[in-house]
């Protein structure tokens, strides 16, 4: 059976780290922290920061288009609901008012109040319908707030980075006193507060093009030299 080493700092090294320890010891060296050291943690670059944030955004805001549909689509299902307990209310309304105009033995009063209490369960079941629609547009409703804070959150993070000494905290905690939720309220806030960076110069190119006329004095051109130099070229 192989025996752990133990460090009464470190704890119990794996296996592997057993071996390397091993390997090393045979031929006399000391194993260093980063011979027996686990993998350094990724380096993210800008770019890959940038393209992370732009997935969030995309995603959030496919959601919450997808979330503002569905909304419409609840709504229109309650008020649906909503006519049909008017008509519902209507009917039983009639119904009461022929039992009370029929006489108590009546052949047709048995039916009637049979149409009546059908009526009446369709009532409770319309109602419970409606509060199940309302329930889950409120759900939906809360979701696409939560998605809406999520693109204004990453606004307000991609707005600070384009000016100088740009505070993300800074600007949320402000966007909020202000209660400043589109992209152009959030930008007249970090306006206020900081200067725009100024724009990375562009390198002019290195390459310049190979000129088709003569160079002055009937110079040959960089074309003519090349194709006296390698005459098997097109």
């Amino acid at each position: 059976m192989t025996l752990g080493v133990t460090d009464t700092k470190l704890g119990t090294m794996p296996k592997a780290d057993e071996q390397a320890i091993a390997s090393l010891t045979d031929k006399g060296k000391t194993p260093t922290v980063a011979e027996v050291s686990p993998e350094a943690p990724k380096l993210y670059t800008q770019k890959d920061v940038d393209a992370f944030v732009h997935t969030i955004k995309s995603e959030a805001g496919r959601e919450k288009k997808a979330l503002e549909t569905e909304v419409v689509s609840l709504k229109k299902q309650v008020q649906s609901k909503e006519d049909e307990l008017t008509d519902n209310a209507s009917e039983i309304e009639k119904l009461q008012e022929k039992i009370d105009n029929l006489a108590s033995d009546d052949p047709n009063r048995f039916n009637a109040v049979k149409e009546l209490k059908a009526a009446q369960e369709e009532r409770r079941q319309l109602k419970a319908d409606r509060r199940a629609l309302e329930v889950e547009k409120e759900t939906h409703g809360e979701a696409v707030k939560l998605a809406q804070d999520t693109l204004r959150e990453i606004s307000i993070w991609e707005m600070s980075a384009e000016y100088e000494n740009g505070d993300p905290v800074r600007l949320k905690d402000l966007c909020d006193t202000f209660e400043a939720k589109s992209e152009e309220q959030i930008r007249k806030v970090a306006d206020t507060l900081w200067t725009k960076k100024a724009a990375e110069p562009i390198e002019p190119s290195l390459l310049h093009p190979f000129k088709s006329e003569t160079v002055g004095g009937g110079e040959k051109t960089e074309q003519q030299r090349l194709k006296e130099r390698y005459p098997t070229m097109g």
